[in-house]
């Protein structure tokens, strides 16, 4: 019995580790903004997710993956348009799909109006949950996703930026 609660203990601490790891942070739309402009990285990637889309899991994972790869070359901010009473919620999702991106909790609100806060040239009209887009280091759009591209494109997007 002992030898199973020692292992219970371990293992609780293990979650507890991991959970540290995810980060859910509030913004508004003004501070994911002067995240961005006060980002000396040379590629800006603005991820939207919705812990409800299927669109987000199906691509989340794959985003994941390019993010753990490349998170030293590129400014990462991932996006969550919900309520703030549901930020626990969030971390639990994040956590139990083993993702690791730092998330910002954007006010829930209009995805399209805070698009357009964010970026002024994307077209927020063709984009979604489980959209990006990407800006210069001068926070000028380079590219940008939408909801008619497959997973397989979106990556390609991702990469053809990767060495840029």
């Amino acid at each position: 019995m002992r030898k199973v609660l020692t292992a219970i203990f371990f293992l609780s601490l293990s979650f507890i580790t991991q959970a540290q790891k995810v980060t859910v942070k509030s913004a508004t739309t003004a501070e994911v903004n002067k995240l961005l402009h006060d980002s000396n990285k040379k590629r800006k990637i603005v991820y939207i997710i919705n812990r409800n889309c299927s669109a987000s899991a199906d691509f989340t994972p794959l985003f994941e993956e390019f993010y753990l790869k490349n998170k030293d070359d590129f400014e990462f901010v991932v996006l969550a348009i919900e309520g703030l009473k549901r930020k626990k919620d969030l971390e639990n999702f994040l956590f139990f799909e083993g993702y690791y991106f730092p998330v910002y909790i954007v006010s829930k609100g209009n995805l399209r109006n805070t698009i357009r806060e964010l970026c002024k040239d994307c077209d927020e009209t063709i984009m979604g949950y489980a959209s990006f887009f990407i800006l210069d280091e001068n926070n000028k759009l380079v590219e940008q996703s939408n909801f008619n591209l497959s997973k397989t494109e979106k990556i390609e997007i991702l990469n053809n930026y990767l060495n840029e």
